[in-house]
C-alpha cells in the first residue's frame, strides 16, 4: 500500500481505509479454507435441499429464477425460512463437531467458524446465488453513468489501482460522496422495481438495501484491480436477480 501511495496509484485516505479493512478481515483469512466459497455454497444448497424435501437440482432451478433460500422455504408446504435457518445452524454444528473429533480442526477454530457462519447465515438466506458477479458489474456500470464515462474507461482507471472514491474525486463536478449517493439511489430504484415485478419480497428488499448500505464504503474504497485476482467475497455479498 505504501508503494501504491508513493506511485500515486491510491491516496493516503484510501490506503488507510484498505489497511483497516484488511486488518478486520485478517482473522477470517487466517481461519478460512481457501475453496470455502464454492464448498460452502455446495454444502448450503445440499443441506437446504434435504430440509426442503427436494433435490439439489430442483432447488437450484428455483434459485435461478431470482428467489432466495428464504423465499423458497416460505413457499414450501410445511417449511419456513426460520426452520431452514435452524436446520443449517444445527447441521453446521454437527459438521464442525465431527471435524474436531477427527482432529481436523481445533476447538478454537470450531468456535470461530461457527460464530462466523451464524453471522453470515442471514446473508446466505437472503441472497441470490450469482450475486457477486452481478453486483460488481452493476456497481461499475452505475458508477460509470454517474461519472459520465463508459464502463471500459472506468475499468481502465480502476485497473491502475485507483478506487471508485479516487476516480470520483478526480472527475470534474463529481465527488465520492456524490457517487455513493447515486449508487444508493440506484439501488433503491432497482429494488423497488424488483418488488413491483414480484421478483423479491418487501422484507427481502429491506434486507438487501441495509446490507448494501453497510457494504458501500468497502465498494467505494477497495481497489478494483483486485477483481482480476479475487472476487468480491461471496460471504459478504448480497444482491438480487435483475
Amino acid at each position: 500500500l505504501a508503494a501504491a501511495v508513493a506511485a500515486g496509484k491510491i491516496s493516503t485516505a484510501a490506503e488507510q481505509k484498505i489497511e483497516a479493512a484488511f486488518a478486520k478481515r485478517l482473522p477470517t483469512l487466517l481461519n478460512r479454507t481457501w475453496d470455502r466459497a464454492a464448498v460452502e455454497r455446495a454444502w448450503v444448497l445440499k443441506t437446504s435441499a434435504e430440509y426442503l424435501g427436494m433435490t439439489t437440482a430442483q432447488l437450484r432451478t428455483q434459485l435461478a429464477s431470482g428467489k432466495t433460500l428464504s423465499d423458497v422455504a416460505n413457499a414450501t408446504s410445511g417449511k419456513s425460512a426460520s426452520g431452514l435457518a435452524s436446520a443449517l445452524s444445527t447441521a453446521m454444528q454437527t459438521r464442525l463437531g465431527k471435524a474436531v473429533a477427527a482432529g481436523q480442526i481445533s476447538t478454537a477454530t470450531e468456535q470461530k467458524i461457527e460464530a462466523a457462519f451464524a453471522k453470515r447465515l442471514p446473508v446466505l438466506m437472503n441472497r441470490t446465488w450469482d450475486s457477486a458477479t452481478r453486483e460488481r458489474t452493476w456497481v461499475l456500470k452505475s458508477s460509470a453513468e454517474y461519472l459520465g464515462m463508459t464502463p471500459a474507461a472506468l475499468r481502465a482507471q480502476l485497473a491502475s489501482g485507483k478506487t471508485l472514491s479516487d476516480v470520483a474525486n478526480a472527475t470534474t463536478g463529481k465527488s465520492a460522496s456524490g457517487l455513493a449517493s447515486a449508487l444508493s439511489t440506484a439501488m433503491q430504484t432497482r429494488l423497488g422495481k424488483a418488488v413491483a415485478a414480484g421478483k423479491i419480497s418487501t422484507a427481502t428488499e429491506q434486507k438487501i438495501e441495509a446490507a448494501f448500505a453497510k457494504r458501500l464504503p468497502v465498494l467505494m474504497n477497495r481497489t478494483w484491480a483486485q477483481g482480476v485476482h479475487a472476487r468480491v467475497s461471496a460471504s459478504s455479498s448480497v444482491a438480487w436477480q435483475g
